[in-house]
């Protein structure tokens, strides 16, 4: 019987970022390519992230949900990772109706280093 082949477990840290009131603790946080960024919901409230491309001018058509007293995990994508590359997000409460701009952004930014 041929062996089993063996597992590869890559051990990770993770940076944690509490939302209290739809702002988080950290507006700016750097991870490395192996570590996670975890944002930890503090409120009753559900959370949609609006994920913005690496311009900073447009936000994907979908957006992760932090629901209420939970967490929600990223991690980098090492296929498509140069060191310095930078995800820009808002934060926004699910069924909020705001009227956005253009000239809108993500005004928060996780960094990706080495």
């Amino acid at each position: 019987m041929p062996a089993k082949p063996k597992r590869r477990i890559t051990k990770t840290t993770s940076i944690i970022v509490t939302v209290t009131n739809g702002v988080p603790s950290q507006p700016s946080v750097q991870i490395s390519k192996t570590q996670r960024v975890v944002f930890v919901n503090t409120d009753n409230t559900e959370y949609l992230f609006e994920l913005w491309n690496q311009d900073n001018d447009d936000h994907i058509v979908v957006c992760p949900v932090l629901a209420a007293n939970a967490s929600l995990t990223f991690q980098a994508d090492l296929d498509d990772l140069k060191p310095g590359s930078q995800c820009h997000y808002n934060i926004e409460a699910v069924g909020s109706a705001r009227k956005r701009n253009r000239s809108d952004d993500g005004g928060h930014v996780i960094i990706i280093g080495n």
